[in-house]
């Protein structure tokens, strides 16, 4: 199979054509490489601040952003009626 010239200049110029566009992409991916890393640290470290409130931190209760979180009991109820004895003289 011939190759003319002018196959060979059109070959020649894609070739510039496609090197120059990944060059371009190359940049694109860069970019987005270090907006991604930066973006990452700024999710961890509102992440961080999330998770900061008046009862873990020294942070003021009116700058909580919801309200801690609220003890749990640990006391069973027992089934007894709430009051003193009935009936009992002393």
């Amino acid at each position: 199979m011939e190759c003319s010239s002018s196959d060979i200049v059109s070959l020649t110029s894609l070739i510039h054509n496609l090197e120059e566009k990944n060059k371009e992409l190359e940049e694109i991916i860069k970019k987005q490489a270090e907006t991604i890393l930066h973006l990452q640290s700024r999710i961890i470290e509102l992440e961080a601040r999330l998770g900061l409130h008046s009862a873990n931190s020294n942070f003021p209760p009116s700058r909580d952003i919801a309200s801690p979180p609220k003890p749990v009991n640990l006391r069973t109820k027992s089934g007894k009626k709430a009051g003193g004895q009935k009936n009992v003289k002393g």
